[in-house]
């Protein structure tokens, strides 16, 4: 194409853009400047080329402005790859590839078995621990049990000692009121008697 007004009107068609969607794509504001390319063949500006190729970077430069070579860069065009024109290094990589799949398939299955007996061996050593920490926690419970109780009963005995020895005190206190109560009243008596006997005797 020697024009710019086909080059800009086949990237409008193939881009499916009307001239608003286009300007506002590359960032015009008004339609004007494409317009007069489309319609009246103009050249744009540095600026405006600048534009369209950020906003279609797939688009070769130099197919824009001078229309030569493909209208799409090589890097954007679909590249069919035949077996054919692969090489024999390129095939000989692909076997080894094919070759190290295989074998990665087969390592991660059985490190997936032993990776699977390891979490098993595991699971079982800690419910193995779990029991002997839980027997270990009821044995050291029921000790602490029985010393608690051996404290009570221990606690127990010496208050009721206590008790006792109160009680004991008690009894002898009252033991003791008694007899010096029986000791006042013999002491009395006799007082009065010896008051008496003089009178007696005039």
């Amino acid at each position: 194409m020697s024009n710019y007004s086909e080059r800009i009107s086949r990237i409008l068609a193939e881009s499916s853009l009307t001239l608003v969607n286009f300007c506002e794509k590359v960032g015009l504001n008004s339609t004007t400047t494409i317009a007069k390319i489309v319609s009246e063949n103009r050249k744009p500006s540095s600026k405006t080329i600048g534009r369209i190729i950020n906003a279609f970077p797939d688009i070769s430069y130099e197919w824009l402005t001078t229309g030569r070579g493909e209208m799409q860069t090589q890097s954007k065009k679909p590249k069919e790859i035949r077996e054919d024109d692969l090489t024999v290094t390129a095939k000989q990589i692909l076997k080894k590839l094919q070759e190290d799949r295989i074998h990665y398939d087969l390592t991660r299955k059985e490190m997936n078995e032993v990776n699977f007996k390891q979490m098993f061996d595991k699971f079982n050593d800690l419910e193995n621990r779990m029991e002997a920490y839980a027997i270990q926690a009821s044995s050291t419970v029921n000790d602490k049990l029985t010393l608690l109780a051996k404290n009570y009963d221990n606690s127990y005995l010496v208050a009721l000692d206590k008790i006792l020895r109160i009680e004991q005190d008690l009894e002898n206190i009252n033991t003791f009121m008694a007899q010096a109560f029986e000791t006042e009243k013999i002491q009395a008596k006799l007082k009065s008697k010896l008051k008496t006997k003089p009178n007696e005797r005039t």
